[in-house]
């Protein structure tokens, strides 16, 4: 549930040092390869962490028999949590604040906290099929269909956003620019 409620803003952190990046997107293909650039690297860490996670949660619980749909669940929230994170950067970024003990920058509580609802409201129907899949095949045999299965919605959401996003992101540059440069 952490990810849908924190989908991450890919250029929140860069604030107004963003207008690098931005500012030298001329096609789609590098509006995609920017987006796809920041979200790899939380890839590289969240995917590892999560499966180890589930592992010794499923060892030291006793419900190996689990692991692998939970980690098809798992692995259709990440993917859906990336995208939604991606729509969010695209069309409502936010600027991290300064302050640590705050969650956006002033004058953007609004739209952070319109972000995390709509987010989690979407990414709860989106992942709602998984989570049936997951009671109804609870101790089955066949419940280790939701491990592929997550795992292509996952990144087939990731891919669809992606390439939606990127063409937005090529549009939409200047005012992305402006409302991470309004820290």
């Amino acid at each position: 549930m952490f990810g849908l409620t924190a989908p991450g803003v890919l250029f929140a952190m860069d604030g107004s040092a963003i207008w690098s990046n931005i500012a030298t997107l001329r096609t789609r293909a590098q509006a995609r390869a920017e987006l796809l650039g920041r979200m790899l690297p939380q890839m590289a860490l969240i995917v590892p962490w999560v499966t180890a996670t589930a592992v010794v949660v499923a060892l030291l619980t006793g419900r190996g028999d689990q692991l692998t749909a939970a980690l098809g669940l798992t692995f259709a929230l990440l993917g859906l949590t990336f995208a939604i994170g991606m729509v969010v950067s695209v069309h409502w970024p936010y600027p991290y604040p300064e302050d640590p003990f705050e969650v956006s920058a002033p004058g953007q509580n609004g739209g952070y906290h319109t972000a995390n609802f709509v987010g989690t409201l979407i990414g709860l129907l989106a992942l709602s099929p998984f989570v049936v899949g997951a009671v109804v095949l609870e101790g089955s045999p066949r419940s280790w269909l939701l491990l592929p299965l997550g795992t292509a919605y996952g990144v087939l959401a990731v891919v669809i956003t992606l390439r939606s996003m990127a063409r937005r992101l090529h549009a939409r540059a200047p005012e992305v620019l402006t409302a991470l440069r309004a820290s």
